[in-house]
């Protein structure tokens, strides 16, 4: 299976650079989830990004053929963050923004699966981490052809004013698990990461985890 770091956005608020470069211990984020994915034997790793600054060795950077998202614009779609070029085999796709454990990355590497799976955070107030709410950071997508298929209805949802606000992983997630994209439950699919992982929105997110991992 290939691995794919999803890191091709044009925003970098409330940060002055890409928050996948900023460092924790010594070494970037984007850099820190390539060496995980090595350290859990996957060779075959893409980021996609057409930002040179996002070069790390062992992995391929690629620009995507068909990512119209453009935040800072208010154009295109977030689900447009999964490379349809990346999907004529299976594929993860992970967060280029997210602090991985190491026991993350290797829950993600050795659970299979034979449809689509969620990693997730979990909704906890334990004060080590430095998110306390459930949020998709992974997709392990061996059905290509489901996956695609959820990410275009729910796109058609969007635009058609079926979505209470721009769709995103949760409204996939519940788009292709058969409930309404609209009120947040969770059904299948779905591995609880309960740890210290977490996506990095803010600096104050930033310097909290560098003092936990400090």
């Amino acid at each position: 299976m290939k691995y794919c770091i999803c890191a091709y956005s044009d925003n970098v608020e409330p940060f002055s650079i890409p928050r996948q470069l900023e460092v924790i211990n010594g070494e970037t984020l984007l850099a820190r989830t390539v060496r995980l994915l090595k350290q859990n034997g996957v060779d075959e790793i893409y980021i996609t990004s057409a930002d040179e600054r996002f070069e790390v060795d062992g992995a391929t950077r690629i620009v995507p053929k068909d990512n119209d998202y453009k935040p800072r614009e208010n154009k295109g779609y977030w689900l447009s963050a999964f490379p349809y070029e990346l999907m004529d085999s299976p594929v993860t796709f992970l967060f280029g923004d997210v602090y991985y454990s190491e026991k993350a990355m290797e829950t993600i590497v050795r659970i299979e699966t034979g449809s689509v799976l969620f990693f997730c955070s979990y909704n906890n107030k334990d004060p080590r981490y430095i998110k306390h709410h459930s949020e998709p950071f992974a997709f392990k997508v061996v059905d290509t052809t489901l996956f695609k298929y959820h990410i275009e209805r729910v796109k058609r949802m969007f635009d058609y004013g079926q979505t209470r606000r721009h769709p995103i992983a949760w409204e996939l997630y519940r788009s292709i698990n058969g409930i309404d994209v609209n009120t947040h439950a969770l059904t299948e699919n779905y591995v609880v990461i309960n740890d210290e992982t977490a996506d990095i929105d803010t600096p104050a997110d930033l310097e909290k985890l560098k003092k936990i991992r400090g």
